[in-house]
């Protein structure tokens, strides 16, 4: 099952040469994905979430790995600059791809915490997007809106 190979996967560092870790990497991943989709196809709400929500942490996990890949012992200075800037760029698309996937969890489900996935989801996607823009000021941060924090409308006052 997907859920008894994703402690595998987390735990495969890339290492150099970087193509091949990357490929083993990815192979795993695409089947983690598989996986967790058969979960969600069964249609199950809480296993769906809790699948929808592993499936994100996976991409985000990818992203990490490239963060955190062995560098080339040959490179230094600008060329090892340009190669971080790089493995920072692709570790960015797994990172959106992961955020997304989780942002079309909760507006799904419409941002309940109607169980403990959703709950984790929405937790996972506020902290990176708080973390991404925690040194912004303010006017260039996103707004974006919780509808489970949304007040309840007021009843319309009877006009005497």
């Amino acid at each position: 099952s997907a859920e008894e190979t994703f402690s595998t996967y987390r735990s495969v560092r890339l290492t150099q040469p970087l193509p091949p870790s990357i490929a083993a990497k990815q192979r795993l991943l695409d089947s983690l994905v598989v996986g967790y989709r058969r979960a969600v196809d069964l249609g199950v709400p809480e296993w769906a979430h809790a699948a929808t929500y592993r499936i994100g942490e996976a991409l985000v996990a990818f992203g990490e790995a490239l963060e955190n890949s062995e560098r080339p012992a040959d490179l230094t200075g600008d060329d090892l600059k340009g190669y971080e800037n790089v493995l920072l760029e692709q570790a960015m698309n797994f990172h959106s791809q992961g955020e997304s996937v989780w942002s079309d969890l909760l507006r799904r489900t419409k941002g309940a915490a109607a169980d403990p996935w959703t709950a984790r989801t929405r937790n996972a996607l506020w902290s990176r997007l708080g973390d991404r823009f925690l040194f912004l000021a303010e006017g260039e941060v996103p707004l974006v809106e919780d509808p489970a924090a949304r007040p309840a409308p007021r009843a319309k006052e009877a006009k005497p």
